[in-house]
């Protein structure tokens, strides 16, 4: 049933819509927001691991700033938030400031509830077209609970990177419009450490994990992954898996991811309300008129220049005959 389901999610694409960008990464494997109203919702099929229940829920709040969480944390009554808040947006560069909150409560009443406090700082480079690297620092802090815990129960916490400074790095390659292959690699460093009431120094420990995954566009909002994990309990080095745990250094891992966005639809261009045609229709600007009618104060349309008559020719006299002059008096005899 399960390998009909996925052979069906994986070649039930119709659409030619693009699932991947060459420009832009993938929100969970760079410092990437969503847009605004944008609703990342996801199922994971495995064994309960902190790859499993790290954050995997998002929702745009702005274009520049996204909140995370995990649904499978909050229905055990665990709060756990993350703000992504874009700093930096540039086609080459993108850089986000990532503070994140985790809240257990003590059901029983025997005071065991602990909070967490932590601030990391996501980092994409764009290497080529379709290529991302990206590096995320951070550090989480134990504010309360964990030190009046016994040692067993503080090392379950504390091997996940609590009191530590610890680095995220994530490589995502675009292979075509709708298929990605993401490699993450997550490292606690061997730097700090915590004192119990009790007296006992625990850590600092030296955590590695990692997960290759490939991720495939089916449709127009939903992917599927398919995922190794390599130390998926995040067992520091030296540690032995707890009991009633599997011994395992690799275990797969099936996510199933739906993008939806929850914003009001746009208006389509030259409609009303109520899907009625406007009656007339908007003149256009791209001549002069159009563009004096547009500006911000309204400029006088020069009027088409009145047709000037053409001057009419005199009328051409005809010369006139000179007078004749009159001939001269004959000379008579006496005409000395």
């Amino acid at each position: 049933m399960g390998i009909t389901l996925i052979a069906a999610l994986l070649l039930g694409a119709t659409s030619s819509e693009p699932v991947f960008d060459y420009d832009r990464p993938f929100v969970y494997n760079s410092a990437g927001t969503l847009k605004k109203d944008d609703l990342l919702f996801p199922l994971v099929i495995g064994y309960p691991s902190p790859q499993m229940t790290r954050r995997n829920f998002a929702f745009g709040l702005t274009d520049k700033m996204t909140v995370e969480s995990s649904l499978m944390l909050n229905l055990l009554l665990v709060t756990n938030l993350r703000l992504k808040m874009r700093m930096v947006n540039s086609p080459s560069f993108i850089m986000s400031l990532a503070p994140e909150l985790i809240y257990n409560p003590d059901l029983n009443g025997n005071n065991d509830d602990y909070t967490l406090l932590g601030i990391s700082l996501p980092m994409t480079v764009k290497m080529e077209r379709g290529s991302f690297l990206s590096l995320t620092p951070g550090y989480r802090r134990s504010m309360k609970g964990v030190s009046n815990m016994s040692t067993s129960q503080a090392q379950d916490i504390l091997r996940f990177g609590v009191n530590q400074p610890w680095v995220d790095i994530d490589y995502l390659s675009v292979i075509d419009d709708r298929s990605a292959v993401a490699l993450n690699v997550h490292v606690t460093i061997p730097v700090g450490g915590t004192i119990l009431e009790n007296g006992a120094e625990l850590g600092p420990y030296t955590t590695f994990t990692g997960k290759m995954e490939y991720l495939r566009g089916v449709g127009k909002s939903t992917r599927i992954g398919l995922a190794i994990l390599y130390n998926p309990l995040w067992l520091p080095l030296g540690f032995d898996a707890p009991e009633n745990s599997p011994s395992a250094d690799f275990l797969p891992q099936l996510s199933i991811w739906w993008k939806l966005p929850t914003g009001k639809a746009k208006p389509k261009k030259g409609r009303l309300r109520g899907g009625k045609v406007p009656t007339f229709r908007r003149a256009k600007t791209g001549g002069l008129t159009g563009k004096l009618k547009m500006a911000p104060v309204a400029l006088p349309i020069p009027a088409a220049p009145a047709p000037v008559a053409a001057p009419v020719a005199a009328p051409v006299v005809a010369p006139v005959a000179p007078t004749p002059e009159p001939a001269p008096a004959p000379v008579g005899p006496d005409d000395k």
